[in-house]
């Protein structure tokens, strides 16, 4: 009998779990998208965000005959998270308008100013030592735009805290797929803090996020387990603070963090580790 209800828990379990695996996505996927939308009279070009986070567009006009509008062409606009908005209304002509626009985005806001002298938590637990692997300029990838990221090296399952309070505006936590590749998609979780700046917390593990879009955060707080998903070449958390400088490129922001040890916030640095303090001790710290 006993064999039998397990027999039975098995098959009811690969039921489940195995369509799930093979649907698990692969590749990053694309939340946004643009569209001529014909009225008639007019039309509109309309930017669909399915993401909870704001982003950040720009566009380059190719193609406008036979229409007119009203003021500039939109060059950058902000779209907020899960909205459709309409960013230039274009009125026809002729019976045969021709238009045509390129466009790109990044995630975040133009609008965003980050906080002078904010000081970041360690997102691990309370006396919990990690090394940072890969600091601000490191070599491998954390150049140009990711500058100010920090990777910490740490076993896949880590609790992952909230290194500043926010609202998460958006999470991913369905891929397994790993690689250099930077295509390859990775489980996130994105949080909006009050200056508009957002943080991404990278290469989560699978299923592992306890927080969703729209939750408040506190300094802290649980939001996940450290993964090793996405572009990734071993375990590990990826931390970095940004903001949007247009469509076509963010800006990562430093951070400074206060730690056991420590008297004044600082940046960290590649090699170095890092015992985390509890939240409380973190807000004595001044830069």
């Amino acid at each position: 009998m006993l064999e039998w209800l397990l027999g039975l828990g098995i098959g009811v379990w690969a039921l489940y779990a195995i369509p799930k695996e093979l649907n698990r996505p692969q590749r990053r996927q694309i939340h946004c998208s643009i569209e001529f939308v014909d009225h008639g009279r007019y039309l509109d070009l309309m930017v669909y965000n399915a993401y909870g986070c704001e982003i950040t567009a720009s566009f380059e006009w190719q193609v406008l005959e036979g229409v007119q509008w009203e003021g500039d062409l939109p060059q950058v606009a902000v779209i907020p998270g899960f909205e459709s908005v309409a960013v230039v209304r274009l009125y026809k002509t002729s019976s045969n308008p021709l238009y045509s626009v390129d466009w790109k985005w990044v995630w975040g806001s133009v609008a965003a100013r980050h906080t002078p002298g904010v000081i970041y938590h360690l997102p691990y637990e309370p006396g919990e030592r990690f090394p940072v692997a890969q600091g601000p300029g490191g070599t491998f990838t954390h150049t140009g735009d990711s500058y100010h990221a920090v990777d910490f090296d740490m076993p896949i399952g880590t609790p992952v805290l909230a290194a500043r309070a926010g609202i998460v505006v958006d999470v991913e936590g369905d891929f397994r797929a790993k690689g250099l590749s930077r295509e390859a998609g990775g489980n996130y979780v994105l949080i909006q803090h009050d200056d508009d700046t957002v943080a991404e917390y990278f290469h989560l593990k699978t299923d592992s996020i306890k927080v969703v879009p729209g939750q408040e955060v506190e300094v802290g707080d649980y939001l996940a387990r450290s993964g090793n998903t996405g572009c990734s070449n071993g375990p590990h958390l990826h931390l970095m603070v940004f903001r949007a400088v247009d469509g076509t490129r963010r800006e990562s922001l430093p951070m400074r963090f206060k730690y056991a040890g420590s008297s004044v916030a600082t940046e960290l640095q590649s090699g170095a580790s890092y015992t985390a303090v509890a939240p409380a001790a973190d807000a004595a710290a001044r830069v």
